[in-house]
């Protein structure tokens, strides 16, 4: 590993540099003959490809169980997205007053063989076996009909769905997000996409992106400061709202650094124009603190958890029509 992470000098100046992944399996603790130490030592690398890369990870028997149920739900996942059998949940968005101002769209997938499956392991598999651009088909067909709903009962709040980068490298994206509108009878304007930062990094898809603002869809940047960006970044990016990470969150009552850097995205934001929105608020330490540094938006588990629509929706139903 220390020889390969050594710069490969290429023509012209440039340099190479890789960063192995490697699987290693021991004789005769793991296995008695090569094709049993191969095919253990190569489970191994994939291990070590899932744990972040550029390390070495010796075989262990738990691996094989790991590989026997990623294949498994590599397996499931396309037909359940084929069936449309995923379901959405709704965590709700409210404003410096505690007033709801939306919600966003969280997608959820339980299994026969395993249960309940957590996005953090399923979003990647849809990413990589390309379910998630049925997923995401999914999601705006959701919150148009949800968008729909809350407009019937003179509500008028906004519906974010999560965007993957493959999404925004499907040519038929715009006319997708454009039909879901037509077909429910609601405006862009209500609804939010939520865009990761290594999606903005490609530059290639910011066409797309300015005439997704430009038709009126809102754009949000996610999980702002634990990706590629930094503050100047945003001046590139032609998004409306910015989602402070919820790490930064966790920690502004006690880490003064967390604190620091909220300080200066909040200034960078207001400088530009752009809203700001919370994530995973929990105590009202957290909101009081934010609140006074000029968040605008807040999303977390103090105000509500991500629930059934059907429940979200009777929920709004006694609030009334609001501007």
């Amino acid at each position: 590993m220390a020889g390969l992470a050594e710069p490969l000098t290429l023509g012209e100046g440039h340099e190479l540099v890789i960063s192995p992944s490697m699987g290693a399996a021991q004789f005769p603790l793991h296995d008695t003959d090569a094709a049993g130490l191969l095919r253990k030592a190569d489970s191994a690398m994939y291990a070590a490809k899932a744990q972040g890369k550029n390390r070495l990870q010796i075989y262990e028997p738990s691996i094989d169980q790991d590989s026997l149920r990623r294949v498994r739900l590599l397996s499931q996942l396309r037909v359940d997205a084929e069936r449309s059998a995923f379901t959405f949940e709704a965590q709700p968005k409210v404003d410096r007053e505690g007033k709801v101002t939306g919600a966003e769209l969280l997608v959820r997938w339980t299994t026969r063989e395993f249960g309940a499956i957590s996005p953090v392991e399923f979003i990647p598999l849809a990413e990589q076996s390309g379910a998630i651009e049925l997923l995401g088909r999914q999601a705006l067909l959701c919150a148009g009909r949800l968008a729909q709903d809350i407009a019937a009962k003179g509500l008028r709040l906004h519906i974010a769905v999560n965007l993957s980068p493959r999404q925004l490298h499907n040519m038929a994206f715009e006319r997708m997000a454009l039909h879901a509108c037509e077909r429910f009878g609601i405006k862009p304007a209500q609804l939010e996409l939520e865009l990761t930062e290594s999606a903005l990094a490609d530059a290639s898809v910011l066409p797309l992106l300015r005439r997704l603002r430009n038709h009126g869809f809102t754009l949000a940047l996610d999980d702002f400061g634990t990706g590629y960006s930094s503050l100047s970044y945003l001046l590139k990016q032609p998004v409306q709202k910015v989602k402070i990470d919820r790490a930064f969150v966790r920690d502004i009552t006690s880490d003064n650094a967390a604190s620091e850097v909220i300080k200066g995205t909040l200034q960078i934001c207001r400088g530009l124009g752009l809203k700001t929105v919370a994530e995973g608020v929990e105590t009202w330490a957290q909101f009081e603190m934010l609140r006074d540094l000029g968040v605008d938006e807040f999303q977390g588990y103090l105000f509500a958890r991500p629930m059934p629509i059907d429940q979200w929706l009777a929920q709004l139903a006694g609030e009334g029509p609001t501007d």
